[in-house]
């Protein structure tokens, strides 16, 4: 009886065997994790950028300059937006190091109004209001940068040449003189295109093999330069000259974001090290 009872237990084991495992599930196959972006960032780009800006100008009237009494100092900050494109070349020389060089030009509104003084007030006596007004609508930088990469980092320093198109005007008021319908005794001003230098810093990750995104640091020093401000309204009759020399001295910082395109490649691509 035991060998009959056995002889069918194994019986249907072996004919119920399959179809049990055919039940069972089936392992779930992992997909392997995705690879780290392989980049490198060499090759040429173009991009666009945002950001903001700030500084001071002062402003000095040389001595023995007409009617002035002398040498008087004006000083005031400016602030303001920013934007524009940059385009430049990067070769990465080594696993973990970068070097390129890069121009940028950004449209600006970085402006100010304060308070100057002048010989005028004394020479006229009055009480009097006289207001400087700055107004830089240009910039730009061609600079080198160079740096380590931390995965798809790149922190990198900055320096090179800097230039700004800038306007300036001087308003008088006296009380009791002016008729004029602009409401000012006079009106001066100047334009100029000058050249200094920059240095500053900045982080950029490469999104993509391609795309990239950086935040950038910028300190320009433009020195000191002499402008002549020419008179757009005044009474001749109260003593205003139709122009007269200033020395203006600017520095600007700007911080900006952006983003870079990069067109392909010249030595190959290098795969991100951690």
């Amino acid at each position: 009886m035991r060998k009959i009872l056995l002889a069918s237990l194994v019986f249907v084991a072996s004919a119920c065997g399959p179809a049990i495992a055919a039940d069972l599930p089936r392992p779930i196959a992992k997909a392997p994790p995705p690879p780290p972006v392989v980049t490198t960032w060499t090759g040429f780009y173009f991009g666009g950028h945002i950001g903001g800006g700030w500084g001071e100008k002062t402003w000095t009237q040389p001595n023995g300059s007409g009617v002035y009494t002398g040498s008087v100092d004006a000083q005031g900050a400016v602030s303001g937006f920013l934007g524009g494109i940059q385009a430049g070349f990067n070769l990465q020389f080594a696993p973990n190091w970068v070097g390129g060089i890069e121009a940028d030009v950004s449209w600006a509104n970085i402006k100010g109004t304060f308070r100057c003084f002048d010989g005028f007030h004394t020479a006229i006596g009055e009480a009097s209001e006289d207001n400087c007004r700055a107004k830089s609508n240009t910039l730009g930088t061609i600079v080198a940068r160079f740096g380590p990469t931390i995965g798809n980092a790149w922190i990198y320093l900055l320096g090179g040449a800097a230039w700004i198109r800038d306007r300036y005007q001087d308003d008088y008021i006296f009380e009791g003189f002016c008729t004029d319908a602009s409401g000012f005794c006079a009106t001066y001003t100047a334009k100029e295109t000058r050249w200094g230098w920059t240095a500053g810093g900045g982080i950029e990750y490469a999104v993509t093999s391609y795309w990239s995104a950086k935040l950038q640091y910028n300190y320009m020093d433009f020195g000191t330069r002499g402008v002549h401000m020419v008179a757009q309204t005044g009474d001749s009759s109260l003593g205003f000259p139709c122009s007269y020399p200033e020395d203006i001295n600017q520095r600007v910082h700007t911080v900006k974001v952006g983003i870079n395109y990069r067109f392909g490649n010249l030595g190959g691509p290098v795969a991100v090290r951690y």
